[in-house]
């Protein structure tokens, strides 16, 4: 799994590319999350455009991760997600939790109306 993390518009994006699997990139993705919540980065959008394939426990990593941004009040929302990643969230009973947009601009304008 890669990782690149930009700033737009006051909202961290984490692009996120490979496959979801939870296995060796788990704690690279949860000490990011740590880091950023720490420096109040707390609006986050992860772009799954490029990642193939997400297992259950990529989708626990997800939920574990948009568990630690609420929990210091902020939320963590996806973007770009396949139809196959989309297919094992729905499967899951996630498209509910989580706010997935198509578009990375509309995901990112969405966090305007939230404070700084």
């Amino acid at each position: 799994m890669g990782l690149r993390i930009e700033q737009r518009r006051g909202v961290t994006v984490l692009h996120i590319t490979g496959d979801l699997t939870g296995g060796e990139e788990a704690p690279r993705l949860k000490q990011e999350i740590d880091r950023l919540v720490a420096a109040a980065k707390i609006h986050l959008l992860v772009d799954l455009t490029e990642v193939g394939l997400v297992s259950s426990l990529g989708i626990g990593l997800l939920c574990c991760c948009l568990t630690r941004v609420r929990r210091h009040g902020g939320e963590l929302k996806l973007t770009g997600a396949s139809a196959r990643v989309r297919r094992a969230l729905e499967v899951c009973r996630l498209l509910d939790v989580f706010e997935h947009y198509d578009d990375r601009e509309e995901a990112v304008r969405s966090y305007d109306s939230l404070p700084a």
